[in-house]
């Protein structure tokens, strides 16, 4: 089992020994430059967790601030994203790549 030292300037919680994949299941990297696939809503969301349902889709979507765009599209969840998120303002990109990172978490969204 891989394991990863960090250390912590606060005592609680201890972050010794880490597991690595406790670590990739509950952080995510967020860029300044989002990206954003050309595909749909849906395949931006569940591109880490192919088996992630409408309503985990969705509650990403509603953790990241950005349910009410996708809601407004006339396609939803199936409304597809043009090349880097050209149809969506920075902010938006910004908001469907949180969603993708809150949506990839294991434990629900």
């Amino acid at each position: 089992m891989t394991r990863m030292r960090v250390r912590s300037a606060s005592t609680e919680p201890t972050l010794q020994e880490l597991q690595i994949r406790t670590l990739r299941d509950t952080v995510t990297v967020l860029l300044q430059e989002a990206p954003v696939l050309d595909a749909t809503v849906r395949e931006n969301i569940t591109f880490a967790r192919p088996d992630a349902d409408d309503e985990a889709v969705w509650a990403a979507l509603r953790a990241a601030g950005v349910d009410d765009v996708v809601a407004a599209l006339p396609e939803g969840l199936d409304a597809r994203l043009q090349q880097r998120g050209r149809s969506l303002s920075g902010g938006q990109r910004q908001r469907i790549a949180l969603a993708r990172g809150v949506g990839h978490r294991r434990q629900g969204c």
